[in-house]
């Protein structure tokens, strides 16, 4: 199983007052990250989304629930404004996610 999506959570990146609760209990019931943590692809703290720059945390993830689904290459992207405004509060987040090989049938 992949599991996409902005969790509003991550282990250490997000303030431990809650925030952090809903990653580990993804982590604890076996699944593993499977992109990028650096840079930060969050957030910005402008309704106009006009202000440079300053992503300082990770709420969006892709994991799996095996470790057999290895990560190829991971990147963020949308880090620059576009005409002068950022597209979403958020940059975008892609995975290259290699799968193992399925074993032919008997």
């Amino acid at each position: 199983m992949i599991l996409l999506g902005d969790l509003n959570s991550d282990d250490d990146t997000v303030l431990d007052n809650g925030d952090r609760n809903a990653y580990k209990a993804i982590v604890a019931a076996g699944f593993s990250e499977r992109t990028t943590a650096s840079p930060f692809s969050c957030c910005l703290d402008d309704p106009n989304l006009v202000v440079p720059g300053g992503f300082d945390h990770q709420v969006d993830h892709v994991l799996t629930d095996t470790k057999k689904v290895k990560l190829k290459t991971s990147s963020v992207v949308g880090l620059e404004p576009v005409s002068g405004l950022w597209p979403s509060d958020h940059a975008g987040i892609d995975s290259i996610l290699k799968m193992p090989p399925k074993k032919p049938k008997k």
